[in-house]
């Protein structure tokens, strides 16, 4: 019953979209209809400006935290790795597809920033010197003019790098990390799918520059 309510909690906290509610207390309308049509902190940043955009993205970023905190303070420590990302899994999913937004929420990023930095911040850490790198060879090769791939490489090897963290520095088994790896994949694959045109558009304009 204990797990059923975390993940009840956590979609619940997820569905609390910090654009969607933003845009409707600024001006009174829908973020999903101005802009790229998500309701994210990068379509807020474009209409309302940066001070509304940084309050949405810790908004959503501190809501995955809060709920792995949560997690960390009552949940069972026997299975708690597991539970903390099966948590995590749910904001970003209630984020996502929100029910009291006719499942049409934002993209999950700050969410998952926001979990890692609750679950793991030496693993986010790495993460941010991961981007950083491969931001400069793709700047380097000249192929890729937008920074956003990097982030969207990062998010594939994310669940690869969490998993040698625990696996050779931690001494965990690695059959007792096929759950947590898998959760934490699925976490990173939504936020990927949520981003899916904008890794369309992204491969597209590289394509077409040759």
């Amino acid at each position: 019953m204990f797990v059923l309510a975390f993940i009840i909690n956590a979609y619940l906290l997820g569905c609390l979209n910090a654009s969607f509610y933003l845009a409707r207390w600024l001006a009174c309308v829908d973020i999903r209809t101005l802009g790229s049509g998500t309701a994210g902190s990068r379509n807020l940043l474009r209409q309302f400006g940066f001070n509304y955009a940084l309050v949405a993205f810790l908004w959503d970023g501190g809501k995955a935290f809060v709920a792995i905190k949560l997690v960390s303070l009552l949940g069972d420590q026997a299975n708690l790795l597991t539970l903390e990302l099966l948590v995590l899994c749910s904001v970003i999913m209630g984020h996502v597809w929100p029910v009291q937004m006719a499942w049409r929420g934002g993209k999950g990023l700050a969410c998952l920033i926001g979990g890692l930095l609750a679950l793991d911040p030496i693993l986010l850490i790495v993460c941010v010197i991961l981007f950083l790198l491969l931001g400069l060879v793709l700047c380097l090769l000249k192929r890729w003019r937008k920074p956003d791939f990097a982030v969207y490489l990062c998010l594939f090897f994310i669940p690869f790098l969490f998993f040698l963290k625990q696996w050779l520095f931690l001494s965990s088994s690695w059959r007792s990390l096929i759950v947590p790896v898998a959760l934490l994949g699925l976490s990173c694959g939504i936020v990927l799918f949520a981003h899916r045109r904008n890794i369309q558009m992204a491969l597209g304009h590289n394509s077409d520059e040759g």
